[in-house]
């Protein structure tokens, strides 16, 4: 009857753990460094998409450049 018991328990703790309410099962500090890790990620990730766009403007303006350069020398 206990290794029931405990097998049910057991089975309930992975139900409550796989459904929509993590947060109530990890303790606050788990949740709290959770969070802190999620924003490292979140601003590491914005942060290279930035860095992306400045780089994509830098060539769409070299190729304007060279664009010019070729235009001119064609005239």
């Amino acid at each position: 009857m206990k290794m029931e018991d405990a097998q049910a328990r057991r089975k309930q703790k992975r139900a409550d753990a796989s459904g929509s309410d993590v947060e109530s099962v990890m303790s606050g500090t788990d949740v709290d460094l959770a969070n802190q890790d999620y924003e490292k990620m979140l601003v590491k990730y914005e942060a290279s998409v930035r860095n992306h766009i400045k780089i994509e403007q830098q060539l769409k303006l070299h190729i304007e450049c060279v664009q010019d350069k070729l235009d001119e020398n064609e005239k």
